[in-house]
């Protein structure tokens, strides 16, 4: 293929690598729940009519939109942002209000993949490269917490032990809940038969999106957050912090303030 399309072909698999966490969590919604994986964007926004025809856009789970590139040699797309809220370029500082522009011009090129994350939501990652999905079971992880208008998010993260089914049988499975709101992320775990320590658990890295202004503090009752940075979005204004070397883990109840 050449080196550059090989290394399109590598970013793209690691990009699939790093979604995992999102995408097995989606997978055990569409087993309890029979939502689809991969959606029309009008399962998620019924209520616009011109989304019913729409083939060139659509959802990966709830919270991820793709724009895929369709026909060859294009040098930009148009994406229609659905509802009334914000989208976040995935892998990108840019914020977009669908209620003040409905469709964007976006430029592509054979190197990247148009993905947006849904403004209220949390998804979950693993960030390190690697070969198989065995090797992953060590890393940490990163939450991409793009909050919505109001400065809230949401999100959930399933965990089992990827090879049996344990989780059907006797339960064993973590399944926890995020969500940030009131400046305040909080971490709340629902069920956990299977981590009795942090080792496979840890957050390594978080980052908030849409903070409409500069936070100065952060920290929990009983957490020390030392390492963190932010930047601003200069078109939307919007703020992003993100926590790196994180103490926190998604098998362990915490809550972080930020001010």
């Amino acid at each position: 293929f050449g080196d550059e399309a090989m290394n399109d072909i590598r970013n793209a698999i690691k990009l699939r690598y790093n979604l995992l966490p999102y995408t097995y969590t989606m997978f055990r919604l569409a087993h309890t729940k029979g939502a689809p994986v991969m959606r029309p964007i009008w399962y998620e926004f019924p209520d616009e009519e011109e989304l019913y025809e729409m083939e060139t856009q659509f959802l990966f789970g709830s919270d991820l939109m793709v724009a895929p590139v369709l026909n060859a040699g294009v040098g930009q797309l148009q994406v229609h942002l659905p509802g009334q809220d914000l989208w976040y370029r995935l892998d990108g500082d840019e914020a977009l209000d669908a209620s003040a522009k409905k469709v964007v011009t976006v430029p592509v090129d054979m190197h990247s993949i148009p993905v947006y994350v849904r403004g209220g939501a949390i998804v979950p990652r693993r960030m390190r490269p690697r070969r198989n999905t065995a090797a992953m079971e060590w890393d940490p992880y990163t939450l991409v917490v793009a909050l919505d208008k109001s400065g809230s998010a949401k999100g959930e993260i399933y965990v089992d032990d990827f090879s049996s089914f344990q989780f059907e049988k006797h339960n064993i499975y973590l399944r926890s809940e995020v969500t940030f709101a009131k400046n305040r992320l909080s971490n709340a775990v629902q069920e956990n038969n299977i981590f009795r320590s942090n080792f496979k658990t840890k957050i390594e890295r978080i980052e908030v999106r849409g903070l409409k202004k500069r936070v100065s503090k952060v920290g929990g009752e009983r957490t020390s957050i030392n390492h963190w940075h932010t930047t601003q979005d200069r078109s939307s204004g919007l703020w992003t912090l993100v926590i790196e070397n994180s103490p926190l883990a998604i098998n362990l109840e915490w809550t972080l303030e930020f001010s």
